[in-house]
């Protein structure tokens, strides 16, 4: 027949912006766990630390994509 079959995945949004929310998902994660034994500690971050934590944590993340699902 002279055709082929062809099945496959398209994502809805490019990898680059599903991999950057994975990352703030689990650097949101990982910071919320620990403010908040710091707070049992009474030694809480600010909201604005705590935003810049999961930036920072996320960019991390971005540099070793594997790690984005060791959780």
């Amino acid at each position: 027949m002279g055709c082929r079959f062809e099945y496959e995945f398209i994502p809805e949004k490019p990898i680059s912006e599903f991999l950057r929310g994975r990352a703030l998902q689990v650097a949101s994660e990982k910071v919320n766990y620990i403010s908040h034994h710091m707070a049992l500690e009474n030694q809480a971050l600010t909201e604005e630390e705590k935003k810049d934590q999961i930036k920072q944590i996320a960019e991390e993340l971005l540099n070793t994509p594997q790690k984005l699902w060791d959780s």
